[in-house]
């Protein structure tokens, strides 16, 4: 239940896989941040503004959400 990430997988792909990709993953994350480093992709994000309401007509009107991928 969810939109594709950028590269075309499925929420549920991940959810699947969670118990088996869950060490692995934080691991890597483990290793990286005590080089100091992180990968740009990780860090940006595709922001669309959403309208509140009926003030969509007024910048103010908006907020934005950042969409990242799975």
């Amino acid at each position: 239940h969810g939109g594709f990430d950028p590269l075309g997988l499925s929420p549920i792909f991940f959810k699947v896989l969670a118990p088996d990709l869950a060490m692995k993953l934080s691991i890597v994350f483990r290793r990286l941040l005590r080089a100091g480093l992180f990968p740009t992709q990780w860090c940006s994000a595709d922001v669309v503004p959403i309208s509140k309401g009926a003030m969509s007509f007024l910048l103010s009107g908006f907020r934005p959400i950042s969409i990242k991928p799975v």
